[in-house]
């Protein structure tokens, strides 16, 4: 750790901090939760006028588990994360300044420093719980105004790839050379892509879908092949792609409000993209949009197809670029119902995990110590299985009434 204490000592004098201790260095603990650790850690001292100040910082470091790291792909994963921080945001960054954007690229926490070459890999970002910026209770499905500001964000942000790719070309091939897609790799080597399969099989009983036979006939004909299905989705790649946030649940998301009720959020800052890949924008959006918006906003898709579209419109104009040629409206709404399954695909395990109660999940390197995937980690009752289902219901209900399958 002690690259990491000088590190720290660098941000410190970089922030005016004089005399700087540093409250604890965070310990690499074997096993500890997901794919990696976080810990927060606070650098104290003086500024240079003799004020005591505290920087916050969030330390996140990769898991250690090797069976873990191998199975689940956790150096390939931190390495994209690393690439975005240290090349693809300053680069979007830069972009949107030179085109005269107010505040540009408002997207991401500030990342300090990257320690890629190291085992474990680790990331030193701002704390934004620091700087007002509060997490989402994943237990619950966003309001109306969550769900627009999130798809105005992601409207912006997909905005960029789009604009650098229109008006300067070979800078973004540059920037995206050698570009992993990470949700091929994940998914395939942990496990996680027939979990998706099982759990989607499963809601055809567990939903009690025949006492509707219109929706049990449809539901039936979309499981016909559904591995091929779920393969299409990961993988495929047309012209009209940008780069994804790809793991678009409410966990990865930050807010900062305008009321003390913290119902409409000002800021928004998005977090953990290490399973960033290539791909339409409409992945990005149905993966937030069948996660985190409620069953009454199901049925104002319209209204939420707007905000997106507008939204990123808007920018592309503000950047220099025409969206009718970059992205046309047509060709956002054939996305639509080309890819909006994968929505379905992720809502069946992520409502399952959005759920749980904490002493319910499981720890991924304790089931992979036992087995070579992470798929029994997803395999357990919880005790809020009515909610589910009732999420479920309405989502598959939705794909039906909006001939999605």
């Amino acid at each position: 750790m002690n690259n990491i204490q000088e590190c720290l000592m660098e941000i410190a004098k970089k922030e005016g901090i004089v005399n700087a201790v540093i409250n604890h260095l965070p310990e690499i603990e074997e096993g500890q939760g997901y794919l990696s650790n976080i810990s927060v850690l606070n650098l104290q001292g003086q500024t240079e006028t003799g004020e005591n100040c505290k920087l916050s910082l969030l330390i996140k470091i990769a898991a250690t588990n090797e069976k873990l790291r191998h199975i689940t792909a956790v150096d390939q994963l931190f390495h994209s994360e690393i690439r975005m921080y240290e090349s693809i945001f300053p680069a979007f960054y830069e972009f949107e300044k030179q085109r005269g954007i107010a505040n540009p690229f408002p997207m991401v926490p500030k990342c300090y420093k990257t320690f890629e070459n190291t085992k474990p890999e680790i990331l030193i970002f701002e704390n934004l719980n620091e700087n007002g910026y509060h997490n989402w209770n994943r237990k619950l499905q966003m309001n109306s105004e969550h769900v627009k500001a999130v798809l105005k964000k992601y409207g912006k942000f997909h905005a960029v790839s789009f604009a650098m790719r229109d008006q300067n070309p070979e800078q973004f091939q540059q920037l995206i050379k050698n570009f992993v897609n990470n949700s091929v790799t994940m998914f395939k080597r942990s496990g996680q892509f027939y979990t998706l399969i099982i759990k989607v099989k499963k809601l055809l009983k567990l939903l009690n879908l025949q006492a509707d036979s219109k929706i049990f006939k449809k539901y039936q004909e979309f499981l016909n092949e559904v591995e091929k299905k779920l393969e299409f989705l990961i993988s495929d790649c047309d012209d009209f792609n940008v780069i994804l946030h790809a793991d678009c649940w409410s966990n990865n998301m930050l807010f900062k409000y305008k009321d003390t009720e913290h119902l409409l959020p000002s800021e928004i800052r998005f977090i953990d993209f290490q399973l960033t890949r290539l791909g339409s924008p409409i992945f990005d959006i149905v993966h937030f949009f069948y996660i985190c918006a409620s069953k009454e906003d199901l049925k104002n898709l319209l209204v939420y197809q707007q905000v997106y579209y507008e939204s990123l419109s808007e920018h592309l104009r503000a950047l220099g670029s025409n969206p009718d040629s970059v992205f046309p409206f047509a060709v956002y709404e054939e996305h639509w119902k080309k890819y909006a399954t994968f929505g379905l695909f992720l809502s069946s395990l992520e409502h399952h995990t959005m759920l749980s109660e904490d002493n319910e999940i499981v720890n991924l390197a304790t089931v992979i110590e036992k087995d070579d995937s992470i798929a029994e980690a997803f395999e357990y009752e919880i005790v809020n299985i009515n909610e589910y289902k009732s999420r479920m219901k309405a989502i598959v209900e939705h794909f039906v009434d909006n001939n999605f399958i």
